[in-house]
């Protein structure tokens, strides 16, 4: 009995790891192959300097995150904590049709498919497309500017006081980009405007996850100018479920905001917010969270 026990779980562990992998493996290589233009700067090693082609090639390369993050999101065989709460409220709700509403994005992966990973990568890719482009080109459009002028103050003796201050604005933008991506994934009828303000509030908010990305996508960029080949092919999908990780991170915020005001129950469970919870607005007008980010 205790062998036959020690089997069973031996091969889960076995099927999950091996899954683990190769979906982590495809999905970085599907991204690789949608974001064709950054992939290119990479492999060819482009210097940094060359800002203004990355930003254009990361502004086009939006869409092909939000696919990625739409299977991070729903892919069971990752076993997060939030694709086993969905998976189990959706089947429990299945002869409900208002379950779950239309201003959230229904599964991008089927339940009951633990190694799907190709339709489901481009039917999010083809759904989030427009939307995706819209916070790629605003993000990288600010990365360029802000760029453009710690280029130019460079040429002044007064411009190493302004360095870091223009640094620090477009790493927060950097951010705002994939915090952005994420809560299109989760809000398919989100407002661009709101979409934009929140991305930009939240990533200074929970800033400890802002340094951890940071630091990773500084790690993976080095890497890639190292062995662009090597670093691309073994390491984009893990280094970008941390980033995606970080991002849902700050962005949970606002999910939990949306799902007091719901007034739901199950979408109280589903983003794991408290029976006891309040709906609090903070005084900052700039913050305009909960239902207003579909007005």
């Amino acid at each position: 009995m205790a062998s036959s026990f020690s089997k069973q779980t031996f091969n889960k562990t076995f099927t999950t790891v091996a899954n683990s992998i190769y979906l982590m493996l495809m999905v970085g290589w599907l991204t690789l192959l949608c974001a064709l233009p950054l992939t290119v700067l990479f492999v060819l090693r482009v210097p940094l300097t060359f800002y203004p082609t990355y930003a254009l090639a990361l502004a086009l390369s939006a869409p092909s995150f939000a696919a990625m993050f739409a299977i991070f999101r729903d892919q069971p065989t990752f076993n997060s904590r939030d694709a086993e709460l969905r998976i189990k409220l959706y089947d429990d709700n299945l002869k409900d049709p208002n379950f779950p509403p239309d201003w959230i994005a229904k599964p991008y992966v089927p339940s009951d498919r633990v190694i799907a990973i190709f339709r489901p990568f481009f039917r999010a890719y083809k759904q989030l497309f427009l939307r995706a482009l819209a916070v790629g080109f605003s993000c990288c459009l600010v990365i360029f500017a802000f760029g453009y002028d710690l280029q130019i103050t460079q040429q002044f003796t007064w411009g190493a006081i302004l360095m870091p201050v223009l640094v620090v604005v477009m790493a927060i933008f950097l951010q705002a980009y994939f915090v952005g991506l994420v809560i299109i994934v989760e809000y398919p009828k989100a407002k661009w405007l709101n979409v934009m303000k929140s991305a930009i509030l939240l990533s200074v908010r929970r800033w400890l996850a802002l340094i951890i990305a940071l630091l990773v996508m500084v790690g993976f960029v080095w890497g890639v100018m190292w062995n662009p080949i090597l670093v691309l092919l073994l390491g984009t999908g893990l280094i970008f479920y941390i980033e995606y990780s970080a991002a849902r991170w700050q962005a949970q915020i606002l999910f939990a905001q949306m799902a007091v005001e719901s007034g739901d129950k199950r979408i109280r469970d589903m983003y794991s917010v408290g029976a006891d919870a309040k709906s609090r607005r903070p005084k900052s007008s700039f913050w305009r969270g909960g239902a207003d980010i579909m007005q």
